[in-house]
């Protein structure tokens, strides 16, 4: 169950270390292709004035949305690394309840938190003895 939950982690820093660039560039490509659409059927000047404001709103708005999911994703990439040392360096299971915890509340790594609720100690008995197991190989 302890390697479960670490592979959690491990996906979910990698999920959200993507998704931090990849929420400007979406932004940048929707400001892009729907400016190039306004532009596309435009004909007049007074027209091509309003295109320039609107493309200043739409480009503000788009990228206020991807700061917002940005905060977001490093809230939940800072609580995930956390997960993932608490979890390599825990004994028992109420070593990660406060985690969890908070993981729940701020809704970053649920899968994992909730996982690490359910911890038993015979969980952590049983990573510690495959462990030594390998170290007598």
């Amino acid at each position: 169950m302890v390697k479960i939950i670490r592979n959690f982690y491990i996906a979910n820093i990698i999920i959200f270390s993507i998704l931090i660039p990849l929420s400007f560039f979406l932004a940048y490509l929707w400001t892009n292709s729907a400016v190039a659409n306004m532009a596309a059927n435009t004909d007049d000047a007074g027209e091509a004035f309003a295109i320039i404001f609107v493309a200043i709103i739409m480009a503000a708005l788009a990228f206020m949305v991807a700061i917002i999911v940005v905060i977001a994703c490093i809230l939940s990439l800072v609580l995930a690394i956390i997960g993932f040392v608490k979890i390599n360096k825990a004994k028992e299971p109420k070593n990660m309840k406060k985690i969890a915890i908070t993981q729940i509340v701020f809704l970053g790594n649920i899968v994992p938190a909730i996982l690490c609720l359910r911890l038993k100690p015979s969980d952590f008995n049983l990573e510690e003895k495959k462990e030594e197991e390998l170290t007598q190989q």
